[in-house]
């Protein structure tokens, strides 16, 4: 399911880079090169042997497929200006479907809140400290290495520089092939110069990030009837390769694994996720069943920030009910000195806005439940919770 909603992402950003390319606003024209990169790309990993070999610079471990990384829905947070899936907790279950509800959210390169930089800069930053550092237990760490390198190969074949023209399939082809020449013959030295590169291109997210923004703000409507026709209706296909024949034809009933498994040398974990595949028609070689998903897009009302929306509510209340209201008061002390036990902050509101005309009114005093500090802390939140649980206790048998 999370390719299945990889694939409705790269639908709704097609939408949007076709709205945004017949614009001639600089920043349309760059968000529209950008998305084509990442389509592009994904689409020649498949078809194209990217194989890295980078073992004589970072080890054993350091030789990845880029299409084994790209096929992973995960992957994709990597990119600072991208839709971000999140499955809600809603479904509902008829006898032959599931109905599931999921949120897409665009990053929009925001700022990271702990370094208050974009998240394009923070990320890499994150991949120059991981591959450019002199510790070596970050290298232990295989699958970790290998995305590294792989996130960093993609984001700087994607990310478009200001006055960059546009790339088709065969000059994004030699993109790779030397970023892949260049990588195995200087190792972390071209690794550095890499980075120093994508680090210019930060004004170039900004500009992305600020035209996908008016692209959602101004022409959500039209991009959603646009990525609803692209992915209305897939298909996951299942592979008769995903099952170990061999194993199955002298099995018992108590049977295991008969799902294939990775071989010794693969840095593939699950296998079989190899032998799956989201179609747009379940027409894929070697199939051996498929499953039908249709997804219906809408959109949520936005509010620009800086407006407010005021709603009221009124309590719909049963006739017969027993209010109970809990009112701290505090001693205060006034301008003449004198001490008066007064409603705390707040407290005051509840006359107007919650008490009924009938209710128990149990006040209480602020310092009797208050936590003291000093010495034993741990002793005195002991104390504390049970002279609070014995002052409820206490009110409710009284009441």
């Amino acid at each position: 399911m999370s390719r299945v909603r990889l694939t409705i992402s790269f639908r709704i950003m097609e939408a949007i880079a076709d709205d945004a390319r017949s614009s001639n606003d600089a920043d349309y024209q760059l968000l529209a090169k950008y998305v084509n990169r990442i389509r592009i790309l994904v689409a020649s990993a498949q078809e194209e042997d990217y194989t890295f070999d980078l073992t004589a610079h970072f080890g054993s471990a350091a030789e990845f497929d880029l299409a084994d990384e790209l096929s992973k829905a995960t992957f994709y947070y990597c990119l600072a200006v991208w839709p971000e899936w999140t499955t809600q907790i809603f479904e509902k279950k008829t006898e032959n479907q599931v109905e599931r509800e999921v949120s897409y959210r665009f990053r929009v390169n925001g700022d990271n809140p702990e370094l208050g930089k974009p998240a394009f800069e923070v990320r890499i930053e994150k991949i120059r400290k991981y591959l450019l550092s002199d510790d070596q237990s970050s290298l232990q760490k295989p699958w970790e290495l290998c995305r590294r390198l792989a996130q960093l190969i993609f984001l700087a074949i994607v990310v478009p520089k200001q006055d960059e023209v546009s790339l088709t399939k065969e000059s994004l082809t030699d993109v790779v092939n030397q970023l892949r020449t260049n990588f195995q013959s200087q190792g972390k030295e071209a690794i550095s110069q890499t980075l120093d590169e994508l680090q210019e291109r930060s004004q170039s997210m900004k500009s992305i990030a600020k035209a996908l923004t008016k692209v959602l703000r101004d022409k959500s409507q039209k991009v959603i009837l646009q990525a609803q026709d692209r992915s209305s209706e897939q298909f996951i296909c299942v592979k008769s390769s995903i099952i170990n024949w061999d194993r199955l034809e002298g099995a018992t009933l108590d049977v295991r694994k008969l799902l294939v498994e990775r071989q010794e040398n693969s840095s593939e974990q699950v296998e079989w996720f190899k032998h799956i595949e989201i179609c747009e028609q379940p027409a894929t070689s070697g199939l051996l069943f498929s499953v039908k998903v249709t997804a219906e897009l809408s959109e949520y009302d936005l509010i620009t920030k800086g407006t407010r929306s005021q709603i009221r509510a009124k309590r719909l209340l049963p006739q017969k009910l027993l209010q109970v209201c809990w009112v701290p008061r505090s001693w205060q002390k006034g301008e003449d000195r004198q001490l008066t036990y007064e409603l705390s902050t707040n407290a005051s509101q509840a006359e107007t806005e919650w008490l009924l005309p009938a209710a128990i009114i149990v006040e209480y005093d602020v310092e009797t439940v208050k936590r003291r500090k000093g010495k034993g802390s741990e002793e005195n939140k002991q104390y504390h919770a049970a002279a609070v649980t014995a002052f409820a206790v206490l009110v409710y048998c009284c009441l």
